[in-house]
């Protein structure tokens, strides 16, 4: 590991009129680090000191400090700490097919995960950060690893050697405050592009300011406040994000090309999924947009109870085919040649990521759309581990692409009517509680490959089609625990549902239970006490964490209330 250390000294060389230093001419090593041969305090970006001195000890402390570390994601303890520590951070760039070996220029790359994952991956990257104390943390994350980490302005900064790929994520929206430029964020576009080799590719991850979270009121991530980015009331020397077409008008005035834009849910700071919402075909809307509600239901950032729904509303919008221009955040690519080679395959309109468990179990579910029609593809992202347990097997298939309406949708949006019921619920999940049934010996159980068959993986139109079916039980399981189970994690992290009608039960045990007897099926208390000591340990062997961890997890979470919204929906009234 090589530490960079740029600053605003004395300029060795002008680019277009401004004092830069050449990278590497211009540096010396010193005592196994890199330094400028006149250095100066660099300019400070912070999410604030106690965050930046946790972060550092933490990486400092850790034994396993790679991407997918789960000791790492064990010590989140708030938004800063979660976005720097999360493995979900990675998935913004898995679906990218950087060329083997490739040479990256991360600006802005913070404590290092992008550069971490990229390192582990087989490229070498150099590091443009800031934050002296972002920088001290990226070098301690990707120690022995072919990552070097520069601390300075990019602006100042000029690489002698040029990089197949420049990655910009959550930078562009603060170049009018490090710069003095008429038009700031084209220039820093310019410089980032000069960077690159004729056929080279720039990655920029930024939010978009119309996008659907903010439109429904959740404060805009840099300033704090509602709105701001909504009604473009941005400070002129401040921080901004911009919509679609304002980003592929920069990059154009940038002399950069579009290749393509992408949209990670729930935004690309902790990836869940990667979807093109352009590429996506009608045919697939439905299933995208049950992917899109669970995704934004994760978000952090929501608060709960909601004021709306956040699902149905995102629902409506990928239907309408609104999705690309309301999402959270993009990922543009772009190049300097429209010849290049594509970073991602043309065919794939989406990818969804499963990460938060041990890494035989960890996969890629990719949705493919070609001349031989639309499918489901999953993979293992560590296809040399381990995939299964002791009681638990992962099956991993390529599915028919179901195109219908997901069950766990139409369950949403019931929770999404005023006076809803648990039999309102129950009747949505009916016909796959019927299925269950048709595959059902005397005895109640169902062969262990039912174990996945939930309103997430279930869509019904004049029958049932289940997909996804990830999960194989060594041992037939009861029809009524899969039925249970599934019902249960449906109602988890949910933005907001509406008020139920008088004397239907909100905690989520009890609820699932009242569907669950809607169904005809009354389990006792001895019956449901098996059925949590199967649960949690089912979910021990799936995310790899201890039997008690999940005794006591299961045990909150069955307590748990749904987010109900408690102001009706006023009508207006016209006779005022």
């Amino acid at each position: 590991m090589n530490i960079l250390l740029g600053a605003y000294g004395q300029s060795m060389s002008a680019v277009n009129g401004k004092r830069v230093l050449r990278f590497p001419s211009d540096f010396q090593q010193t005592a196994g680090l890199w330094a400028p041969r006149e250095r100066s305090t660099p300019f400070e970006y912070s999410d604030g000191s106690a965050h930046e001195r946790y972060l550092l000890d933490v990486l400092r402390g850790a034994s396993d400090r790679s991407s997918s570390s789960r000791e790492l994601e064990d010590r989140i303890r708030d938004w800063p700490s979660r976005y720097h520590l999360s493995p979900k951070r990675a998935n913004l760039l898995r679906p990218l097919d950087f060329a083997p070996n490739s040479r990256i220029l991360e600006i802005g790359g913070g404590s290092g995960p992008l550069a971490r994952f990229l390192a582990e991956s087989g490229h070498s990257v150099v590091l443009v950060e800031g934050s002296e104390t972002r920088a001290a943390a990226a070098a301690v994350r990707c120690a022995d690893l072919p990552v070097n980490v520069v601390v300075g302005n990019i602006l100042e900064i000029e690489a002698e050697e040029s990089f197949d790929a420049v990655i910009l994520c959550g930078v562009l929206e603060y170049a009018a405050i490090y710069s003095d430029s008429t038009d700031p964020h084209v220039e820093l576009l310019r410089h980032a592009a000069r960077q690159m080799k004729p056929d080279g590719h720039m990655v920029l991850a930024i939010e978009n300011r119309l996008g659907l979270k903010y439109l429904l009121g959740v404060p805009e991530d840099h300033i704090g406040t509602a709105y701001t980015g909504v009604e473009n009331g941005y400070a002129r020397r401040g921080v901004r994000t911009f919509t679609l077409q304002e980003l592929h008008g920069l990059i154009k005035d940038a002399d950069l090309e579009v290749q393509r834009t992408l949209n990670p849910l729930p935004d690309y700071k902790c990836v869940t999924a990667v979807v093109d919402f352009e590429a996506t075909p009608n045919d697939a809307r439905q299933s995208v947009a049950a992917l899109v509600g669970r995704a934004l239901g994760v978000d952090p950032q929501l608060t709960r109870p909601n004021k709306v729904v956040h699902e149905q509303i995102a629902a409506s919008v990928v239907l309408e085919g609104l999705g690309a221009e309301l999402a959270p955040s993009f990922v543009v690519l772009a190049t300097k040649a429209p010849t290049a080679y594509p970073l991602t395959d043309p065919d794939c309109f989406g990818w969804i990521y499963a990460v938060d468990r041990p890494h035989g179990f960890q996969k890629v579910t990719t949705l493919i759309a070609d001349q031989s029609g639309m499918r489901s593809e999953h993979a293992w992202l560590y296809p040399n581990e381990e995939h299964s347990s002791n009681n638990l097997e992962q099956s991993l298939t390529t599915d028919e692409f179901a195109t219908g309406p997901v069950l766990w949708s139409k369950l949403v949006a019931v929770l999404a009517q005023e006076g809803w019921t648990s039999e309102a619920l129950a009747a949505q999940v009916r016909p796959l509680w019927n299925w269950l049934v048709t595959q059902s010996e005397t005895d109640g159980t169902v062969p262990g490959d039912c174990l996945d068959v939930t309103p997430f993986n279930s869509t019904f139109e004049s029958s049932i089609t289940t997909f996804d079916r990830e999960w194989v039980w060594r041992a037939p399981c009861l029809a009524s625990w899969v039925m249970l189970r599934g019902i249960l994690f449906s109602f988890s992290h949910l933005s907001a549902v509406r008020v139920p009608a008088s004397g239907t039960p909100t905690r989520l045990l009890d609820l699932s239970l009242s569907v669950l007897e809607s169904l005809g099926v009354d389990l006792n208390s001895t019956e449901l006490q098996r059925f949590h000591e199967w649960l949690v340990l089912m979910q021990s062997e799936a995310n790899g964490r201890t039997e008690e961890f999940f005794n006591e997890w299961l045990r909150d979470y069955y307590a748990e209330s749904l987010p109900i919204q408690e102001a009706p929906r006023q009508q207006p009234n016209f006779d005022d």
